[in-house]
């Protein structure tokens, strides 16, 4: 589950940074640039949903929080799914329609940052059982037990 947690983690990062260059590179001036970076955007985020979601396949099902994580993942995969319809569109519309194809490239750029706040909510909730934890041990350490 580590293992799928970094993957995702690179997924977003890659994302992340295709979305900049994609913001520093317009389409006016870097046409071509513009759609690689596109390209590594949309690949980055497909990559960091695939593998929140088989992260969360591997999780234990008695994990304290999984029915907070599930809403989490579930969360995820309609905004994913949202963000590949609209993908599909500004494929279909960016060769004829360069202002509609324009318009959907921002609202995935904007649902981009709706799935990142996902990961918010994922981090809270292991402060909060770090802070759980701390608490009853007086430890610094984050221990991911199963509830009893």
């Amino acid at each position: 589950e580590r293992v799928f947690a970094w993957l995702a983690i690179c997924g977003t990062l890659l994302g992340g940074m295709g979305l900049i260059l994609l913001s520093i590179f317009d389409t006016k001036r870097h046409h071509k640039l513009h759609r690689v970076f596109l390209l590594i955007f949309v690949l980055g985020v497909a990559l960091s949903a695939i593998f929140s979601v088989l992260e969360f396949r591997w999780l234990n099902k008695h994990y304290t929080y999984f029915p907070r994580l599930q809403c989490s993942y579930i969360t995820k995969t309609i905004i994913v799914l949202i963000l590949i319809i609209l993908a599909i569109a500004f494929g279909v519309t960016l060769g004829t329609r360069n202002n509609a194809a324009a318009v959907l490239e921002w609202i995935i750029a904007f649902g981009f940052t709706f799935f990142l706040l996902t990961f918010v909510y994922d981090l809270r909730l292991v402060r909060s059982q770090w802070v759980d934890q701390d608490s009853r041990s007086g430890s610094h350490d984050l221990v991911l037990t199963p509830e009893k």
